[in-house]
């Protein structure tokens, strides 16, 4: 059987009529033997005709590997006839479900869904990313120590950029006192020096009082 024949016809075929619905591009001289994406050497066929091409390029052409490993990349499992190979591949380019169009809340781009997501009640998506989804829940305000604009989320109760300015804000309320018993300078707060607090530690409370007592 002459095979190069029967190739050429099929590529003949192709060159002279317009396909309508899914089609394949084919390459007339495969780029594994110096083929070229040119127009020239491109054919458009049913899915059919692609697949029986290939298979009379492994017999026109035994020696080439990447020839038959074509083929078997097309054939798989499941196709084993070219009836059956253009099933699959028309079946794959149908849209699975229907898509709708939304845009992010966020940066405005278009983000393409299914129903389940477009819907608003069932399960609603207002963002095309996490990213967006974190910055649309930020808000830039400014440290109530330092003054520099930090960014936290909106429902958070955050007043500081960082610990650090938390902590230097509570010690720029405290004041300096002497300790009686060893004379040390410590800190305190508005709270202890209402109460009028005196030592720097429960040792030196606890001295105090015993050299009180003693004396």
């Amino acid at each position: 059987m002459n095979y190069k024949r029967i190739y050429e016809s099929i590529v003949a075929r192709g060159k002279e009529r317009v396909i309508e619905g899914y089609k394949e591009r084919h390459h007339i001289i495969p780029r594994c033997m110096g083929g070229t994406d040119d127009p020239i050497n491109l054919v458009d066929l049913t899915p059919e005709e692609h697949f029986v091409c290939h298979q009379l390029l492994v017999k026109i052409y035994p020696e080439r590997p990447r020839l038959i490993h074509a083929v078997v990349m097309m054939a798989g499992l499941k196709h084993r006839r070219n009836k059956l190979y253009g099933w699959h591949r028309r079946r794959a380019m149908l849209p699975r479900k229907e898509q709708f169009i939304k845009h992010c809340d966020h940066c405005g781009c278009e983000m393409k869904m299914t129903k389940r997501y477009f819907d608003e009640v069932t399960y609603p998506r207002r963002w095309c990313s996490r990213n967006c989804r974190t910055e649309a829940g930020n808000v830039t305000k400014p440290c109530q120590h330092c003054g520099e604009l930090f960014t936290s989320k909106k429902n958070m109760d955050r007043s500081f950029c960082s610990p650090r300015c938390y902590t230097d804000s509570i010690l720029a309320l405290r004041t300096s006192v002497c300790c009686l018993h060893c004379s040390k300078t410590f800190q305190i707060s508005d709270y202890y020096r209402k109460i009028n607090k005196k030592f720097c530690s429960n040792i030196c409370n606890k001295s105090y009082r015993k050299r009180s007592s003693s004396l």
